[in-house]
């Protein structure tokens, strides 16, 4: 077989090889897995990337006046089964801080979320469980520190969500609102 007739032979074979593999359906990290459960499109109506715009309590109790920018990046994965969102939250300088992503898969046998969160500040694993609550994503967990604490996703809609963090001191007894997240899609 001549060099020649061998490489059209090659060529002629990765193109057909190519155009199989274009024919057939691709994981897309913005679509939902038809096989996922329909509670995986609770976070999953997130995916995309969104701006955000933080504010956080002073120790003194009040709200502070300077606002921390971000971005946060939801997508799919696990083909499709399970969510992930990666958070970049920058200082007054611009510069990334804050870096860290979180894994979401819902379980439909215990009927709840299970998340993991790691970030670089801390470089601990963080884990939580999540339900949604009427209009309202309700996560509980401890955080990398120890800390006992909720985040609540609410007002979401296509082009917009809130996000706030909230502590006890009391064993769950009383919450208190820490932080706050207003998101507007890219």
């Amino acid at each position: 077989m001549t060099g020649i007739l061998r490489n059209s032979l090659i060529i002629s074979a990765i193109m057909i090889l190519s155009l199989s593999i274009l024919g057939q359906e691709r994981f897309d990290p913005r679509r939902l897995n038809p096989d996922a459960p329909k509670e995986t499109e609770q976070f999953g109506q997130l995916a995309g990337i969104w701006n955000a715009e933080q504010n956080v309590r002073n120790k003194d109790g009040t709200w502070s006046d300077e606002t921390t920018r971000g971005e946060w990046r939801w997508y799919y994965i696990l083909d499709g089964h399970a969510i992930q969102d990666d958070w970049f939250g920058a200082d007054t300088t611009s510069r990334f801080q804050w870096v860290g992503t979180n894994i979401r898969i819902y379980n439909p046998e215990e009927r709840q979320w299970n998340m993991a969160w790691i970030d670089k500040n801390n470089r601990r694993l963080a884990t939580f469980t999540a339900t949604q609550v009427n209009e309202r994503i309700i996560m509980e967990g401890t955080n990398a520190k120890g800390r006992q604490i909720k985040n609540i996703f609410s007002n979401i809609n296509e082009k917009s969500f809130d996000w706030s963090q909230q502590w006890t001191f009391d064993g769950g007894g009383t919450w208190l609102e820490v932080a706050r997240i207003h998101c507007r899609r890219k």
